[in-house]
Formats: structure tokens, C-alpha cells, sequence
């Protein structure tokens, strides 16, 4: 019975002990560890897109004008704004002409149709096939004359209705007489104006 009692002694004690370690030992506190830093992945950068290709500008061929004797080539563009300009030159021809005024018209003629008509075998042809001039005995005799009996009676009241180039330089200018397509002038750019000329 005495062993028994010791045994249960003994038991108690190393109960005893056994608790005592248990509650004597402090728990390690708990370090949370701070979570590794995850490598910033690089940002994937998409490539901008090509430009498309602009298109190509349409590049439209001007209009062209063939004069079909000569074959010369004048852009549309060109003729009807060489058109306005001679309309402007014809309108104050008519005035200079109205107002019989031969100083100022000569101005407006090449070296080429002066000598022309000042020649007095061409005035002499002129005055011989005119009906209006033989009939009234009217001589030319110089440039004068031929402005005062044949330009200022048929010019001064002149229409361009059409131009027609034979070159950069020259064209011939059209008047619609009765219905009839007329030869008014024919002009010449000498020293950038336009003179009346011979060819």
C-alpha cells in the first residue's frame, strides 16, 4: 500500500512538474514576416501604330486648249485668264479709237504693223478693195489715214468673242460679225504688253 501511495505521489509530482513547465514556458510571439517584395514586371509598352500613308495627292491634269492649225497647247487656266486681259485691251482700244485719238492708238502697235501700214502699196491694195473708199475717191496715204478711214469707222466698237494662241507670244483675236467668226486683231507680246501686230 505504501508503494501504491508512492507511485501516486510520484505521479502527481511529475504531473505537477509537467504542468508547471508547460504553463512556465512563454510562447515565441509570433513575427509575421513581411511579404517579399514582387519584382515590378516592366510595364509592356505597346508600339504606337504606323502612321498609314497619307495618299498620294490626285494630281489632275490641267485642261488643254490645241490650237489645230500651229498644234500649240495653252491650259484652259491660261486662255480664259489671257481672255479677261484681252477683253480689258480691246475695251480701251475702243475708247482710244471713239475718240479718234491717233497718238494713244499708236502706242498700242508693233514696229512691224506700223511699217506695215505705212507702206503705201499696202494702203494702196487697202483703199483699192474697200467699195465705201473708191466710191468716195478717199486715198491712204499713211498710217494716219488708214486709222482715220478704216480703224476708227470698223474698230471702235469691237467684242473679243474668242482668242486662239499661235505661240506664247501671239494670238489672234475673233469678233462674231453676223453670226460670222471675224478676225479683229492680231497681238503680239512684246515687252510684256500686248501690241497689235502683223504676221
Amino acid at each position: 500500500m505504501d508503494r501504491l501511495k508512492t507511485m501516486k505521489n510520484r505521479t502527481i509530482l511529475l504531473l505537477f512538474v509537467l504542468l508547471s513547465m508547460l504553463f512556465s514556458c512563454k510562447t515565441a510571439p509570433v513575427i509575421e514576416e513581411e511579404p517579399e517584395p514582387v519584382a515590378e514586371q516592366p510595364a509592356v509598352v505597346e508600339p504606337a501604330p504606323e502612321p498609314e500613308p497619307e495618299p498620294e495627292p490626285v494630281v489632275e491634269e490641267p485642261e488643254i486648249i490645241v490650237n489645230d492649225e500651229t498644234g500649240f497647247e495653252v491650259s484652259v487656266e491660261v486662255y480664259e485668264q489671257t481672255l479677261d486681259e484681252i477683253r480689258e485691251l480691246i475695251a480701251k482700244l475702243n475708247n482710244i479709237i471713239s475718240d479718234r485719238n491717233y497718238d494713244k492708238w499708236k502706242q498700242y502697235l508693233s514696229d512691224e504693223y506700223i511699217k506695215t501700214y505705212n507702206d503705201k502699196t499696202t494702203l494702196s491694195g487697202i483703199a483699192g478693195s474697200s467699195k465705201i473708199l473708191s466710191e468716195n475717191n478717199i486715198q491712204l496715204l499713211s498710217l494716219k489715214d488708214y486709222f482715220e478711214w478704216v480703224v476708227v469707222p470698223s474698230r471702235s466698237k469691237a467684242s473679243v468673242d474668242d482668242i486662239v494662241f499661235l505661240d506664247d507670244n501671239r494670238l489672234t483675236v475673233y469678233m462674231l460679225i453676223k453670226e460670222k467668226r471675224t478676225i479683229l486683231y492680231q497681238l503680239e507680246m512684246i515687252d510684256d504688253n500686248w501690241l497689235i501686230s502683223v504676221w
